[in-house]
């Protein structure tokens, strides 16, 4: 009988207030933060990506 193939951990998720455990950015236009990898900003819209 094959063994199970073992599953991944899943991600715990991040908690809120523990920024420097984050990736976050700060939009250049209204300063909203937003996570690292976001393609736009959720306030103005600003897009990220150059």
């Amino acid at each position: 009988e094959p063994e199970p193939e073992p599953k991944p951990e899943p991600e715990p998720e991040p908690e809120p207030d523990l920024k420097e455990s984050q990736a976050i950015t700060n939009c250049p236009i209204c300063g909203t933060e937003a996570p690292v990898g976001s393609s736009s900003c959720a306030v103005c819209g600003y897009s990220f990506i150059s």
